[in-house]
This record gives C-alpha cells, structure tokens and sequence, in this order.
C-alpha cells in the first residue's frame, strides 16, 4: 500500500505501511546560491529523509522511530538499482555527526556523537527453501551513538569500535513496492530540479557572460610565452592604494620601459587568496589586498603545491602579479618577507 499516512500537507513524498510497519521518504531539496557562490549548474541540493516505524512491539513507547538522511546521488543509484530489480552489492552507509554543535548535550549519551547507519539489501532466492523470494528487499536503519576523539572539541573522528546502537529497524519489500517508493522520490527530485532550472540557470549563464564580456574574451587560452615577464621589476607591497586602479581593479603599471616592450610590470603583494573557481582554462580568485578585495586570475601551470597550501591555511603570502589589459594575473610566488 503506498498512500500517505496522514491527511496534512508535508513534505512526504512515499510511503509503505505493512501490519506492523511504515517506511516514509520525506523531500527536503533547496535551490543552490548562486550568490553564495555554489555552482549553479548542480541546480538543487538537498536531502531525502527516510523515516522507518517498527510498532511490532506496541506503539506510543513501545514503538520504534529510527530515521536516516539520504542524499540526492543515493536517490539516483537506488532509483537505477530498483528499475533493474538488483542489487549486487548490500549498499551500505554509516554517517557520522560529529562536528562540535551536534555533540549529545546531556542525558546518558552525554558527549557522544550521533551516528546513523543504513543497509539496503536484495536477495532474490531464500537460501533455507530454494524459493524466490516473495520480498526481496530488505532495509535496516541504526541509529546511534559514537564516541568522539578530543571529547568532540574540534575533532570530527571517531574512536574505534566505539560505536553503541540505540534503536534499530528492519522491514522487507517486495519488487513492485520498492521502485514505486524509490520512483516516486526520484521523479519529485528531478521535476523540482527542472522547475528552479528554469529561474536559475538562466541567472548563472548571465553572469558568466558577463564576466566574460569584463575581461574582453581574451582569456580563454594560457598567456603566450613572451608576455611573461622575464626580469621583475619589483613593487614594494607597502605602495599605496593608488597603485591599482579603482575602475579596474588590476594593478597599473608605471614602468614606461616595460610597456614599450609589451611586457608588464611585477608587482610584489601580500595578499590572503580566496578559494580557486575552477573555469575552462583557468582559476579565478577574490584576493584581499590591503584590506582591498580583487580578483585575480590564476592559469594552471603557475598553481603549485606552496600556493595550494596558502590557501588551505588561508594566510597572508607574498605573490608577484601582473597586468593584462584589465585584470590582474598571478605570476608566482615571492620570498616572505624576513
């Protein structure tokens, strides 16, 4: 039977009632942010939670409620799995919470971690009788506790076999069942994708041609060779502001000999480096430059261990760049300052 168990408005999108069992899959999807910078080619993000309760015990508390969140790529693969009637492999999950906030506040379980597991099985043949299987799917949701490594202070690890089961749910589902419910969600996720696609990717394409339209379309190769600079002209880093150009926000170059030459002018900056968004050819930075924000071009052969490492740690580094046109370009990366 898949109906839902209530007559409200939710955000319920299937369910299975047996005698003694319900299994409920429940929507929780968002549009990305463009403007927090996600990518807005995934379109959604989300979860889907599936909510198992086992009544063969009583209900009220002798029920048992056990949950656990799917993402969207687990959707996918139990959608393709339930539509060939297989699973060759138990798809097994154990999730961990652990970050500092979510550490159990008190009671017994106080400082542990949650921790929840799911295991999702097939079995065509029952291997007592030799007969096919007249539910073959079988699902069991844990959840639990776990114990954290530093108390759950900082670390996100888990101390081994530490792990304690609180409450467990089992139920199994026939073939017929268990694509309508994993169909249904699958069909929900992508016609809502479709939806916001339609406000969304028409926004993220705007501002990619825009920002092409900013830099000329000049930069869809690696820079020829004999625009690199070959000896620096070195720039303190305590040049005053007025050394970048306010409408352009790239460095200008003052050095009339290395224009005439078609070659630019080093500058040498400290800067703290953003996170690189990847492009066809390219990286893109926000590099904050004496207390200034600018974005900064970055192509793939001058990306080194060292710079990717600043950027982890987020730290001030001494960088050389350059001007083209418009935009600024990084170089390499400078001797810190003694």
């Amino acid at each position: 039977m898949n109906t839902k168990n209530f007559k409200e408005v939710t955000r319920q999108v299937a369910v299975i009632k047996t005698q003694n069992r319900t299994l409920a899959i429940y929507a929780n999807l968002r549009p990305v942010s463009i403007e927090s910078g996600e990518d807005f080619m995934t379109i959604i993000d989300g979860k889907f939670k599936l909510d198992l309760n086992d009544f063969s015990n009583g209900k009220g508390d002798n029920a048992k409620h056990i949950q656990f969140n799917l993402d969207i790529k687990d959707i996918k693969y139990l959608y393709a799995r339930a539509k060939m009637f297989d699973m060759p492999m138990p798809y097994n999950i154990i999730k961990n919470y652990t970050m500092p906030e979510a550490i159990i506040k008190d009671g017994p379980d106080k400082g542990k971690a949650k921790t929840k597991k799911i295991f999702i099985s097939r079995t065509s043949v029952d291997e007592k009788t030799g007969k096919p299987m007249r539910s073959p799917w079988a699902i069991q949701i844990e959840n639990g506790v776990s114990r954290p490594k530093n108390g759950g202070r900082s670390s996100v690890e888990i101390e081994p076999n530490s792990y304690q089961c609180r409450v467990r749910g089992y139920m199994r589902i026939n073939d017929i069942d268990f694509l309508d419910f994993i169909d249904k969600a699958y069909t929900y996720m992508e016609e809502y994708r479709h939806i916001i696609a339609q406000d969304i990717v028409p926004r993220g394409e705007k501002i990619l041609d825009e920002m092409q339209k900013r830099r000329g379309n000049t930069y869809n190769t690696v820079p020829p060779e004999e625009y690199i600079p070959e000896s620096p002209g070195l720039v303190s880093s305590e040049q005053p502001e007025e050394n970048f150009s306010k409408s352009s926000n790239a460095p200008v170059s003052t050095n009339s000999a290395t224009q005439s030459n078609k070659r630019p002018q080093l500058y040498e900056v400290v800067a703290i480096i953003g996170e690189l968004q990847g492009y066809e050819d390219y990286f893109l930075s926000n590099c904050l430059i004496n207390n200034k924000e600018y974005l900064i071009y970055f192509y793939p052969q001058y990306i080194t261990n060292a710079l990717q490492e600043a950027i982890r740690l987020k730290k001030a580094t001494n960088i050389y760049v350059y001007k083209k046109e418009k935009n600024i370009l990084f170089y390499k990366l400078a001797a810190p300052k003694k």
